[in-house]
C-alpha cells in the first residue's frame, strides 16, 4: 500500500531529524572528564532515555584523531577504568571508546572531519542489573524525541500555506521533491479543513483525498490480513496502526506543479494535536 510506506518514510525522517548526537566521583555524573589541550566546546546537552540521564558534549580539537585516542586510553588507564568497548567504523574512520568504573560509564567518539578532530563524550550511570542505553527500548516521551518549540532551520515551501499555529520541525530537499513537516495543536479534521479551504487561495486545485482508514481496510481485505502489521520500535505514545488509520492524504495540482499533504495524529500524544507533512514537486524540474 503506497500510503503505508510514505507514512513510515516521513516518520523515519522526522525521527532522524530530531535525533541529537548520540578525584573521584565514580557514581556521580559530575566526574571531570578532560579533553585534549586546545579543544573547543561546541555544544552540550542533557538527554533522558528510559529514565536515565545522559550528559553529552561536542568538541572540536586540533589534535590528530590518533593522538586523541591515545590521550583517552592513557587517561582512563591511569584512573582504573575498565575498557568495555573499542570499535572503529571503516566507512567514517570513527573510533568509539567506552569505559566503566563502578556505576559510571563514559563513551568517547573520535572522528576526523575536515582536517580537525570531532570529539563527542557521553556520561551516564549503569547499575549491575541495568540495561545499557542500546538495550533499553526508548520511549517517545524521552527527551531526544521531544518536538522543537520553534521553527527549525530551513524554510517553508513557497506557495504552500501552513496551519496556524504550527511549528516547522523539518525542511528538506530530496532529489526534485521539497518537503516540510509541521506540528500543530489542531486535530486532523481541522487541518484537513484548513487545506481544503486555503489551498485554492494560492491557485491550487483539489485533486483528491484519501482517508487512510478506507485504504487500510482495502489493503487488509486484499491481503487477507486483519491488521497492517505496524508496530512502533518505541514504547509509549499512540498506537501506530491507529495513527495510520486516522490519517489523510490530500493531493493538489497547479499546472505542472503538484503538492501532497499527509496529515496524521501526533504519534506522541493525540492531545498535542497533529503532524503535517507537505511535499512539492514540478514536472520537468
Amino acid at each position: 500500500m503506497r500510503f503505508k510506506f510514505r507514512f513510515i518514510f516521513g516518520l523515519i525522517i522526522l525521527t532522524v531529524s530530531l535525533l541529537v548526537y548520540p578525584a573521584s566521583a565514580e557514581n556521580d555524573l559530575n566526574f571531570d572528564l578532560p579533553v585534549p589541550a586546545g579543544s573547543r566546546l561546541l555544544d552540550s546537552k542533557q538527554l533522558n532515555i528510559g529514565d536515565r540521564q545522559i550528559d553529552t558534549s561536542l568538541f572540536n580539537s586540533q589534535m590528530p584523531s590518533a593522538s586523541a585516542v591515545e590521550f583517552y586510553l592513557d587517561f582512563f588507564g591511569r584512573n582504573d577504568f575498565e575498557k568495555i568497548l573499542d570499535k572503529t567504523y571503516a566507512d567514517s574512520g570513527k573510533r568509539l571508546l567506552r569505559f566503566k568504573k563502578d556505576s559510571l560509564v563514559i563513551t568517547v567518539s573520535i572522528t576526523e572531519k575536515g582536517g580537525d578532530t570531532e570529539i563527542v563524550t557521553a556520561k551516564y550511570l549503569q547499575g549491575p542489573n541495568e540495561l545499557s542505553p542500546e538495550e533499553t527500548r526508548p520511549s517517545l516521551k524521552d527527551s531526544i524525541f521531544s518536538f522543537p518549540e520553534s521553527d527549525v532551520e530551513g524554510s517553508d515551501i513557497p506557495g504552500l500555506p501552513r496551519p496556524s499555529p504550527s511549528v516547522r520541525v523539518m525542511s528538506v530537499k530530496t532529489g526534485k521533491i521539497l518537503s516540510a513537516m509541521y506540528t500543530t495543536p489542531l486535530d486532523v479534521s481541522s487541518v484537513v479543513d484548513f487545506y481544503r479551504a486555503h489551498m485554492p487561495d494560492h491557485n491550487w486545485q483539489f485533486r483528491g483525498e484519501i482517508g487512510a482508514a478506507d485504504a487500510a481496510q482495502a489493503y487488509m481485505k486484499a491481503s487477507g490480513k486483519d491488521s497492517l502489521g505496524l508496530k512502533s520500535p518505541l514504547s509509549g505514545g499512540e498506537d501506530l496502526e491507529q495513527v495510520v488509520k486516522d490519517s489523510y492524504v490530500l493531493n493538489f495540482a497547479s499546472g505542472s506543479e503538484s503538492a501532497e499533504i499527509i496529515i496524521f495524529p501526533n504519534f506522541s500524544s493525540r492531545k498535542l494535536g497533529s503532524i503535517v507533512q507537505v511535499s512539492y514537486s514540478q514536472q520537468g524540474q
